[in-house]
């Protein structure tokens, strides 16, 4: 996840021996750029979370002189959001259930079983039917110390109320983040 600037040239030569006075002068800046926090699948990577909140408790400061100053991170994205959506979608629905009575058997038992997890499929390959507005999860702001707060008050629930008529067969998970074009649909996932 984590690509950082380190200070050229690499180890830092001691700031003490350039100037007397570099004892008060401040650590080098961090600049983080997480390119994997939604993976290829289109889920929020495993650990991401957990690993961007242990480097707001280790980096953001450093000693400098015997003293603890304060570093500037710099994190790209600084945040990400994350939005839920109902969908109708028959393709998903082939995709997820058996939809048929092979061999004249009745296999609704068999679908009452199948598990509701998030199944990763594209949101073009299924042209789903928006039944609700996109409706905000969490906000989360990765680049900002706040993270830390904001992490362990994750659990709660989305309301999600359908608008249009039909058969909800999933939800459309949107990551979002700042600078991210708005015409793509790679972070839409089903």
């Amino acid at each position: 996840i984590i690509q950082a600037s380190l200070p050229a040239p690499y180890p830092p030569t001691d700031p003490r021996q350039i100037h007397p006075a570099a004892e008060r002068c401040q650590p080098p800046d961090a600049i983080v750029l997480c390119e994997d926090v939604v993976d290829h699948t289109g889920t929020l990577r495993s650990g991401v979370l957990e690993e961007l909140a242990l480097l707001w408790r280790r980096c953001s400061s450093a000693e400098v002189g015997g003293a603890s100053l304060p570093r500037r991170i710099r994190i790209v994205p600084e945040c990400l959001t994350i939005s839920l959506e109902l969908i109708e979608s028959p393709e998903l629905m082939r995709r997820t259930r058996i939809a048929e009575r092979p061999g004249g058997i009745d296999v609704t038992s068999l679908n009452g079983l199948s598990v509701a997890s998030f199944v990763s499929l594209d949101e073009a390959l299924l042209a789903p039917r928006r039944l609700s507005s996109r409706q905000l999860a969490c906000s989360l702001p990765l680049g900002s110390p706040d993270l830390l707060a904001v992490l362990p008050r994750l659990t709660g629930c989305v309301r999600l109320v359908a608008t249009s008529t039909g058969f909800a067969h999933g939800v459309l998970t949107v990551f979002n983040w700042p600078g991210q074009n708005s015409t793509r649909t790679n972070s839409n996932k089903l």
